[in-house]
């Protein structure tokens, strides 16, 4: 490029998208340097002397750099300061430039207030401000309106008298008006350069011939009536509605003569009818003209030179469930690309999900393991439990005085107990009672005492206990049997019993009636397997309530998405005004969404198969398939929800944070506060007996809160894995029972056959559901059923809620 730049004059800049135009005025401005040769300013060298170089610039770049907070003022003043004017002379020079730009109403508005067309004013302020000699102008009416553009028109004419001005644009009429030279560049190159109507002389195609066309046009006739007048004539372009024909002719004398233009047009005029036309009109040659007739010189140049065929194709618009079909196709080929460009999605809908499963199942089996080791032999020591206690022993029978003193109270002393005698006078229930009033106290140190009472010669002892303390009961045994072994046999001052508690079977055969002598062993007949059953509820309260909330609101989630990006970046609005319906629109988007659900669920249901060592969620085809229903059923429910909340939001990430916080917070809350209050009602239930099937007093005393958050896609979800969870240790549990049934009674039967009938007392010892009142097998409750226990109506308020957004969203459209 060697191009010289003329003071006083506006040289414009023209060349396609690429050309090198934003370049060459960088490379002016001293941002790039030149691949070779100089750039001079007013005498400067760029390279190597930028800074003088850049005392006489102006720069209006092609985006508006301006500080939201500053005023229109404040921006020409801070740049008055960079520009080294003297502080007395910048209130001067700042009410100059607001003329010249004529936004001196707007001085002190904030650059965020201002329109479009203003903030260009202003970046062309920023410009000119100053002693600057050289305005090198990147498109500055670029996004203007006409009114906007031909005001800054004004300000270029009337500054160019005391300015060199460079200027590029991509109108060809504002090069036309504003221009005293014009550079034409392509690929880096310099192509031409020369005022405009130098310009339009050299490449100019002469006149242009438009005509309008009918139905009946004769192309072969108008060809023919053109080249009788003008030989040189030719056919330029052809369009379903217009044909236009360029006169361009080397011999400008006989184009220009007085009588051959006059005598074409009378003809075309009268014979528009036989021609097959209705109207013509001919134009001069433009700048734009001058442009394309460059640029087809660089097309022939570089052999891209593209054929003249017509390139008009005739369509066959489909409609009915055709169009609906290809419009379905299209929506889900653009939802794979948008989802393969933005893979990062996948962390969000499997991998977190996947990683927060395994986290589950490792709890899971954290908390089980807990409860085995607290099953563990311990040693009861009254010391050791408790502490330093008080007790008493209560003198019925002055012939047990002596017992008391001598034997039993000595003996307590050396257990850490501080033991008081009771007369006979004394009611042991109203002295405890006195006591109980400090609760707290009572449990801790009032643990037992004891009373021996004589019966014509016999010796028969009373033991008290506290209820409240666990190990009062087998602690007070211990002491009177400790004393009256000391009593009987005077060597044996030193002697103890210790007490071991272990784990017992629940059930052992007791008497000669095998079908008639069943008991439980433990403290209640029904014990052992309740507080087994609480502890699998806690453990489901860990790994559902706790933790399962926490792993699928990432998907959920993230289907809120794509409706917010399409909404907001107008994508949507675009698509819906080429014709496409909404329930098309929807309609794909749905089905895209379900098929990358099914593939995570997929993926999610594999990793929890081969991490649920326990068979907590996957006991049985049934158990998996109820499994993976309810996460396909959560996917339903999710994606119309997040369908209908996308018209809430503008920000996508603000939309997802929000819902993700909603889902988490709901999960833990609601599911927390239910399930604790179903533990503590079958707690309660446990201790008193198995009077009624499991799952029947949740749904009386809490009917109310589940009917109204089924429709909550997490609360079902979170219910329905509780569910699946229960049933499967459930079973478990029976199995161990009925191992621990079989090891204890198999040598009352020959061969370990046991009996087809249950004991009298058999049928009591489990609740209905899921046990099965068998003796020689578990019933395995199927996940899939309607009633309390099984997941069917998480599953129908899962769909229900689906269908129900739907409608919703279908109302919002």
């Amino acid at each position: 490029m060697s191009l010289d730049i003329l003071s006083q004059q506006i040289t414009c800049l023209l060349g396609h998208n690429g050309a090198g135009k934003t370049t060459t005025m960088n490379m002016i401005t001293g941002i790039y340097p030149p691949s070779s040769g100089k750039i001079l300013v007013n005498g400067y060298d760029v390279s190597t002397a930028t800074r003088e170089a850049r005392k006489s610039i102006g720069y209006c770049p092609q985006e508006n750099i301006l500080f939201n907070d500053l005023s229109v003022e404040q921006h020409l003043q801070l740049y008055a300061v960079l520009k080294d004017i003297p502080s007395d002379k910048i209130g001067s020079e700042i009410t100059r430039v607001l003329t010249i730009i004529r936004l001196s109403d707007k001085r002190h508005w904030k650059s965020s207030l201002l329109s479009g067309g203003m903030k260009r004013k202003l970046s062309l302020g920023i410009a000119i401000i100053g002693t600057t000699e050289v305005l090198i102008l990147d498109e500055p009416t670029s996004g203007m309106d006409p009114e906007a553009r031909r005001a800054i028109w004004d300000v270029l004419q009337h500054v160019r008298r005391e300015k060199t001005i460079l200027l590029t644009t991509h109108y060809m009429e504002e090069a036309d008006i504003l221009g005293d030279r014009i550079a034409i560049m392509s690929e880096g190159v310099l192509k031409c350069c020369g005022s405009p109507m130098f310009l339009k002389k050299r490449f100019g195609a002469g006149y242009h011939l438009r005509i309008a066309k009918t139905d009946n046009y004769n192309k072969e006739s108008v060809d023919t009536t053109l080249k009788k007048y003008l030989p040189d004539s030719r056919l330029q372009s052809e369009i379903n509605t217009e044909v236009i024909y360029s006169l361009e002719s080397d011999d400008r004398s006989k184009q220009t003569d007085k009588n051959i233009f006059p005598k074409l047009f009378d003809e075309l005029e009268s014979r528009k009818q036989e021609l097959g036309f209705n109207s013509f009109g001919i134009t001069v040659t433009t700048m734009e003209d001058v442009f394309l007739k460059v640029g087809s010189y660089e097309e022939v140049d570089n052999g891209k030179k593209g054929s003249q065929e017509k390139i008009e194709k005739q369509y066959k618009n489909e409609d009915g469930f055709k169009l609906i079909q290809m419009s379905v196709l299209g929506l889900l080929v653009k939802r794979f690309h948008y989802s393969r460009r933005h893979w990062a999605m996948l962390l969000f809908q499997i991998v977190i999900p996947a990683v927060l499963f395994i986290l589950v199942f490792l709890a899971d089996n954290s908390v089980k393991s807990v409860a085995t080791e607290k099953s563990k032999s311990i040693t009861l020591d009254l010391q050791e439990l408790y502490g330093r206690t008080i007790g008493f022993y209560h003198d019925l029978d002055p012939t047990t005085h002596d017992f008391g003193a001598h034997h039993y109270i000595p003996n307590a002393e050396r257990h850490g107990i501080t033991a008081n005698i009771l007369t006979k006078q004394t009611d042991p229930k109203d002295w405890l009672l006195e006591k109980s009033r400090d609760f707290e106290q009572y449990v801790m140190k009032y643990v037992l005492g004891g009373a021996v009472s004589n019966t014509s010669g016999t010796l028969r002892p009373q033991i008290w206990f506290n209820y409240e303390s666990t190990h009062s009961l087998p602690l007070s045994i211990n002491l009177m049997y400790e004393s009256l072994v000391r009593q009987s046999v005077l060597k044996l001052k030193d002697f103890t019993i210790t007490t071991i508690v272990e784990p017992l079977k629940s059930w052992v055969f007791t008497g000669s009636e095998p079908l008639k002598s069943w008991v439980f062993t433990g403290s209640g007949k029904d014990k052992e397997y309740y507080n087994a059953l609480i502890q699998n509820m806690m453990a489901a309260g860990v790994s559902c309530v706790l933790l399962m909330p926490i792993t699928l609101p990432f998907l959920a989630a993230s289907y809120l998405i794509y409706p917010i990006i399409e909404r907001v970046s107008k994508s949507k609005a675009l698509q819906l005004m080429t014709g496409l319906s909404s329930a098309v629109y929807w309609l794909s988007n749905y089905l895209f969404d379900i098929l990358n659900h099914l593939l995570a669920i997929t993926l999610l249901s594999l990793v929890v198969y081969m991490f649920d060592v326990n068979q907590a969620f996957f006991k049985g085809w049934q158990s998996g398939t109820a499994f993976f229903l309810l996460l396909l059923a959560f996917g339903l429910s999710s994606i119309s929800i997040a369908y209908c909340l996308s018209f809430w939001f503008n920000s996508s990430p603000i939309g997802f944070s929000l819902l993700l916080v909603f889902y988490l917070v709901f999960g833990f809350i609601v599911n927390a506060i239910y399930s604790g209050l179903y533990l503590i009602t079958t707690a309660g239930a446990a201790l008193a007996g198995p009077t009624t099937p499991m799952g029947t007093t949740q749904e009386d005393g809490f009917m109310w809160l589940i009917h109204a958050f089924r429709l909550i896609p997490i609360f079902s979800l979170n219910y329905g894995f509780t569910k699946i969870y229960m049933i499967n240790v459930n079973k478990q549990l029976c199995a161990k029972q009925m191992d621990a049934i079989r090891e204890s009674s198999g040598h009352l039967w020959p061969s370990n056959t046991f009996p087809t009938e249950w004991p009298d007392q058999w049928p009591s010892f489990f609740p209905d559901a899921p046990l099965y009142n068998q003796m020689t097998s578990c019933k395995y409750l199927n996940p899939l059923i309607l009633n309390p226990a099984g997941i069917g109506r998480e599953l129908i308020g899962l769909t229900v809620s689906a269908l129900l957004f739907i409608i919703v969203l279908l109302i919002i459209e």
